[in-house]
């Protein structure tokens, strides 16, 4: 293994791998250490817009839903059902998804190493030195951080002291369940959420390959045991006939407030940033929008000289912003979810947008927030 790189990205996630494809497709010697082998589990939803397909060129594989329905429910009663356009929502099988992301960055220039465990990092004598979990230390010029929620460069270089709140981490659980072919057709190419099934949170299923991905996601601070109870509920409120796997969870850092996602020569990208949507946990297309915004910051200071803090304002600026807009509005959401449920059943559409990146929380806000005002008999026409 080579020991000096220009760049060395810890993580290829989506996060990672973006940033590894457009720097390498610059000329750049970068370096991405995997501390798995490909293709890996990654426990994950896997809902995601058809826009990310936007962002880098790979292929989409057979094993990509495309969703072309919603079915929404409160507490597992009141369905509301409606068409989603073909391209705009995908099921993702996650192992695929990043491999397939891993290879385009290799085969484009980077060089990938996995089974290669980041273990700390320091700044020295004006370059990153990286220790791996085999011994091996390796130099760069710049460092990403894109191994996730569990980060250790982002512990290793103190990035969020005291964000550690309740409402600063998020949880997830979910069942892999093997349906009945009755409950398969029902859900072959349908997404269902529902809302207040879990307080402060939301259920779901979404089809995949071989079986229906059903799971909970609470925005604040929970426990496994309290989601598997959750997820247990809600197949069973929903009278679906099948088979459980293992329940599977994790713990989701969410953006809650503005943070530097930089040090002088260190970055962080994706979930290890952060930049995970509070309202619904979602953090795929953040993450490979933030890795194509930090390998043009790292071009730009390797290149140019510029300072690497361009990237920790583009975030802010773009992401951040719609993140604390989305923070705000989750708070009335699950302070009145009844309110929220009925005018949100009325802007589907706009759901799917924002989730493509083609509308603004903002803007979502204040079309909903019309929505239930006309409903209560406070606003005017559209």
């Amino acid at each position: 293994m080579k020991s000096e790189f220009d760049v060395i990205i810890a993580g290829s996630g989506p996060a990672g791998a973006v940033c590894g494809y457009f720097l390498a497709k610059e000329g750049f010697r970068v370096a991405i250490l995997e501390k798995d082998a490909h293709p890996r589990e990654k426990y994950c939803a896997g809902g995601v817009p058809g826009s990310i397909f936007d962002i880098v060129p790979i292929e989409k594989s057979a094993k990509y839903i495309p969703i072309d329905r919603y079915r929404f429910t409160y507490m597992g009663e009141k369905p509301s059902t409606g068409e989603i356009k073909g391209g705009e929502v995908y099921s993702l099988d996650r192992a695929i998804f990043d491999h397939s992301l891993a290879r385009l960055a290799r085969d484009t220039g980077a060089f990938l190493f996995e089974n290669c465990k980041v273990v700390s990092a320091r700044e020295t004598e004006g370059r990153v030195s990286v220790q791996c979990a085999d011994d091996r230390t390796l130099y760069c010029e710049v460092l990403v951080g894109a191994e996730g929620g569990t980060s250790v460069i982002a512990r290793n270089f103190d990035f969020f002291a005291g964000q550690n709140g309740k409402r600063d981490t998020g949880i997830c659980g979910y069942y892999e369940f093997y349906p009945n072919d009755k409950t398969r057709r029902l859900y072959e190419s349908s997404v269902h959420l529902d809302f207040n099934f879990v307080r402060g949170g939301v259920a779901g299923i979404l089809p995949k390959a071989n079986h229906l991905w059903i799971g909970v996601y609470k925005g604040e601070r929970s426990t496994l045991q309290e989601m598997e109870k959750f997820a247990k509920d809600f197949i069973q409120k929903l009278n679906l006939v099948g088979a459980t796997g293992k329940f599977k969870g994790l713990l989701i850092p969410l953006y809650r407030r503005p943070a530097k996602l930089n040090r002088q020569r260190v970055i962080l990208v994706g979930e290890a940033a952060r930049l995970v949507n509070p309202l619904s946990g979602e953090g795929i297309k953040p993450a490979m929008d933030s890795g194509k915004l930090a390998a043009e910051s790292i071009t730009d200071y390797l290149r140019k000289g510029f300072s690497l803090d361009e990237y920790s304002d583009k975030i802010r600026s773009q992401q951040g912003e719609e993140f604390r807009i989305a923070s705000s509005f989750s708070r009335i959401a699950y302070a009145f979810p009844a309110l929220t449920y009925d005018g949100m059943i009325r802007v589907a559409e706009d759901a799917v947008k924002i989730l493509n990146g083609t509308l603004s929380y903002k803007n979502f806000q204040d079309r909903l927030k019309r929505k239930i005002m006309r409903k209560i008999g406070l606003g005017g026409k559209s």
